[in-house]
């Protein structure tokens, strides 16, 4: 289980009261496409998170200090937020799914048929997402002729008189 967490309230402290903390917890997980019973397993799922984190980090009380939580499943991702299975990683979050392992930007059956997002290279997040939707923009510009700048971000920007 892969578990990232965020202490906004280091650099904004407007984020929670005064004295306490704003963490946000992600964890990858399946999608509706394995018809999990998240109702049911809500909460032994959040014990498991719980467990791990505690087990993992200096945060051994971390269950005591949780004043107010809300937790987003696959399922509440499908239904509130009308995204497909509820897969905001993908269909598939496997290691045969990461970067260069996705499917292309160019789908190679279709001559005109590119992609973009998190579920196409390179990646979800959404650094990754804009970065495959740049990726595709200029292969459609390059197929189709248009002009346009090319960024190199692995290059320093050159300043003006150096």
């Amino acid at each position: 289980m892969s578990v990232y967490v965020r202490n906004s309230s280091v650099t904004d402290p407007l984020v929670a009261p005064e004295g306490h903390s704003n963490l946000y917890v992600l964890v990858p997980t399946i999608n509706t496409r394995h018809e999990v019973d998240w109702p049911g397993m809500q909460s032994a799922y959040r014990d498991k998170v719980l467990d791990r984190i505690e087990a993992q980090t200096g945060m051994k009380d971390l269950r005591g200090r949780i004043v107010e939580e809300r937790m987003i499943t696959p399922q509440n991702w499908c239904e509130d937020g009308s995204i497909f299975m509820g897969a905001t990683f993908n269909l598939k979050h496997t290691l045969n799914q990461l970067l260069y392992l996705r499917p292309h930007n160019r789908y190679s059956k279709f001559r005109n048929l590119y992609l973009a997002g998190g579920g196409t290279h390179p990646g979800s997040g959404l650094p990754t997402i804009y970065e495959s939707a740049r990726i595709s923009a200029n292969m459609v510009s390059e197929q189709f002729g248009s002009k346009y700048d090319r960024i190199d971000l692995t290059m320093p920007l050159l300043r003006s008189g150096s």
